[in-house]
Parts: structure tokens; C-alpha cells; sequence
């Protein structure tokens, strides 16, 4: 008798302890440094609860048509063991683009350029859709870490709309 061992449980339940040690240990360090387990464990924990539930009650409704879907559900090309050189290319052409474009035009202004764009690009879904996702959780992001006391780099620009676009001092090399 062969026991079968389904792997994603396994590593979902791995992650699902480490990220929750990270959680429970960074709420010991000091206040200002404590700020980086929780932003970015809290989500992370949220995902893979969710994922682990999944792979545990795999017969649920909720979890399987509304929560989570496949990673590779409404991504073209993706639902191959394989990827190819051709689109771990693309990709990084991706963030190359994305990372020159914020240097360039800042952060507000590249995050729902960039997901507009690759929600067009990548998925099936329809371009009013995606503009308006890319608004909306671009506008969730800026929100949150504005909240946080973060300044965000506003581009190498000059400065055409003040706390928006441009005006950001170049750092020397």
C-alpha cells in the first residue's frame, strides 16, 4: 500500500507555522521594528489560511468559488508544468518596466498604470474592470502605507503635481 502525500497541505501547513512564529516573535521586538513582521505576516498568514483551508475541505463550495481560485485560473498560458524561457522573460520585462517607471513618474502614478496594464494584458478580464481594479486596490496600497508615516517616492520627474508626481531628489551613486 503506497501512502499518498499531498504535498501542497504539507507545505502550506510549514508556511502556515513559520509565518505565524514570525508574527508571535515580532511582537516581542521594539515598537518601530515590529511594524515590518506584522505588514507584511498579517497578509501572508490571511493567503495561506485561506489556501491551507482549501486544501483541507476541498468539497467546500465557498472556498472553491469564491475565495480561491486556481493560481493559474484567468492567466493565459499558465496552466502548464513548464514554464518557459519566454515568459520568465516577460516577466521580468515586467518588473524591469515597472521598477524604471516608478523611478521615473513615482509610485502613485506607476502602481495602477502597471496594474491596469497587466490586467489587460494577462487576464481575460475586461479593461473597464481592470482600470478599475487597478484603482481601487492601487488606492487601498497608497492608503495604508501613507498611514503607516511612509513617504513614497514621488519620481525623478520634476515636480508637476505637488505630493504626487515629480519632485523627488535623485539620490547620488
Amino acid at each position: 500500500m503506497k501512502i499518498k502525500i499531498h504535498t501542497p497541505l504539507v507545505f502550506t501547513t510549514l508556511m502556515l507555522v513559520l509565518i505565524a512564529a514570525m508574527i508571535v516573535i515580532g511582537a516581542n521586538y521594539p515598537k518601530d521594528v515590529r511594524l515590518v513582521p506584522f505588514i507584511v505576516g498579517t497578509p501572508t498568514f490571511i493567503v495561506l489560511l485561506l489556501l491551507w483551508l482549501r486544501y483541507t475541505f476541498p468539497q467546500s463550495r465557498i472556498l472553491n468559488s469564491i475565495v480561491l481560485l486556481e493560481a493559474t485560473d484567468g492567466i493565459k498560458g499558465a496552466n502548464s508544468d513548464f514554464t518557459g524561457w519566454g515568459q520568465v522573460l516577460n516577466t521580468l520585462g515586467w518588473l524591469l518596466a515597472y521598477y524604471i517607471c516608478i523611478f521615473i513618474f513615482g509610485f502613485i502614478v506607476a502602481t495602477p498604470v502597471f496594474l491596469a496594464a497587466f490586467f489587460i494584458q494577462k487576464t481575460d478580464v475586461n479593461v473597464t474592470k481592470s482600470i478599475l481594479i487597478a484603482i481601487i486596490s492601487s488606492f487601498v496600497i497608497i492608503r495604508f502605507v501613507n498611514s503607516l508615516g511612509i513617504d513614497l517616492w514621488l519620481g525623478a520627474v520634476p515636480k508637476f503635481l505637488p505630493g504626487i508626481i515629480g519632485g523627488s531628489i535623485i539620490p547620488p551613486l
